[in-house]
């Protein structure tokens, strides 16, 4: 209709509707598997380094809050631990050796698996010192609010834990699905470009922080529009096919 209106009044804008579907395969790109370690130090707070590197996707947002989540939960602590707890260390070989490369989309949830079972581990360890006086619960309030750290007591428990995790081979494997509709209009005088519009269908499956997984679709959606309106397309000399059309080449 609108299209129609600018064609009767002589108009030079135009606008049309682009869908289209996506679909990636997230593979196995960490072969020698994540690891994560957890340390607790003598005023309760908790260290943490992974073996993947953060690159704003949100890794070490995801792993504090399995950290918190997973240990409150299985010590059955009366409020949960505060992400504010929680140390990272620089992500290097020296806390994690022989690890793979971050990418492929698969490193947040390597490496979240492997800070809960670690946490496991370390809950295990915890399990004598649960309930009574000397509770996991109390020590954290009194480390918080400036009454002392762990007893001297606790020493006798090895706080430096080391969760491990290899995706299975026929777990290494699966796709992701979303889809968009975006609405255009250009002006046919000048080539001005506006995005209406955009609506954005993803699955995420059991998105591990939803605020986190939002902004990465919204970024990766953005990144797409730099890719096709903004930057220098190549062509390969030869055969006439585009060379920079996906992430990998743009």
């Amino acid at each position: 209709k609108f299209n129609a209106e600018q064609l009767k009044s002589n108009g030079h804008k135009r606008r049309g509707v682009g869908i289209a579907p996506g679909k990636y395969t997230c593979f196995r790109v960490i072969h020698t598997g994540m690891r994560v370690r957890i340390n607790i130090l003598d005023d309760a707070s908790i260290q943490v380094s992974t073996g993947g590197a953060e690159i704003g996707q949100g890794l070490l947002t995801k792993v504090g809050q399995c950290v918190c989540s997973t240990l409150s939960e299985i010590l059955n602590l009366d409020a949960p631990l505060d992400m504010d707890m929680i140390r990272f260390r620089e992500h290097d070989s020296g806390h994690n050796p022989s690890q793979g490369n971050a990418g492929g989309s698969t490193t947040s949830e390597a490496a979240v698996h492997a800070a809960e079972k670690a946490c496991k581990e370390l809950a295990f360890r915890l399990k004598p010192w649960k309930k009574g006086s000397n509770n996991f619960q109390k020590i954290v309030e009194n480390a918080k609010n400036g009454l002392g750290g762990l007893p001297g007591f606790w020493h006798k428990v090895d706080f430096d834990v080391n969760g491990f995790y290899l995706p299975p081979v026929e777990e290494g494997l699966y796709p992701v699905f979303g889809s968009a509709v975006t609405e255009v209009e250009i002006d046919i005088w000048t080539g001005e470009t506006k995005v209406l519009s955009t609506h954005i269908l993803m699955d995420s499956g059991k998105s591990l922080n939803p605020a986190i997984d939002i902004g990465q679709v919204e970024g990766a959606f953005v990144m797409g529009l730099g890719q096709v309106l903004l930057e220098k397309v190549l062509y390969d000399e030869n055969n006439g096919k585009l060379k920079t059309n996906n992430t990998w080449t743009y």
